[in-house]
């Protein structure tokens, strides 16, 4: 199809990143990868950022420049698609003031996403709460996280495999 050469690009750049999990024996450390880009394909699908046949779709392009912000990447999607941000945003539309007042809510909750890496070297501490629509959509991305995380697990029992899902990272935030 014609997306073939744009998700071989990304799936390289995927691949060259250090892996999440090592292992000494070779197996486990395929069986690991396996697991990964299993539990990522499903994921994309779950989030609805690929269609059954792996075409990206929606926001995918959001996720899949934005990589070296995992989980953020993803949480931003999924804030976007729940038509959460535009949630915040609603309020302030009538006001004169408004572009100014809109970026500074949207960014009062993206700023709780920051890589983990940027959060020390800016003070972070002290950043609103976030509203309590945003923290039951949090939860719900977690909650599908952990789904999928469970039917990969499941999908590999079925074929006889036991992946070592200790080590594996999931995108939660």
């Amino acid at each position: 199809p014609s997306h073939s050469p744009h998700l071989s690009q990304k799936l390289a750049r995927v691949l060259m990143m250090p892996p999440l999990t090592r292992h000494d024996n070779v197996a486990d450390s395929v069986l690991s990868a396996h697991f990964t880009l299993r539990f990522g394909v499903e994921f994309l699908f779950q989030s609805k950022l690929i269609d059954a046949g792996a075409v990206p779709m929606g926001f995918s392009g959001l996720v899949s420049h934005c990589a070296e912000i995992t989980p953020a990447n993803f949480v931003l999607s999924h804030l976007l698609l729940t038509h959460s941000l535009q949630k915040i945003c609603a309020p302030y539309f009538s006001t004169p003031e408004s572009t100014t007042t809109v970026k500074r809510e949207i960014m009062s909750v993206l700023a709780h996403f920051i890589h983990p890496k940027l959060k020390k070297t800016c003070n972070c501490k002290n950043l609103d709460p976030l509203p309590e629509f945003i923290k039951a959509e949090l939860d719900n991305y977690n909650h599908l996280v952990e789904i999928t995380v469970e039917n990969t697990i499941e999908a590999f029992r079925k074929v006889g495999l036991n992946p070592n899902v200790e080590l594996f990272r999931a995108p939660k935030i």
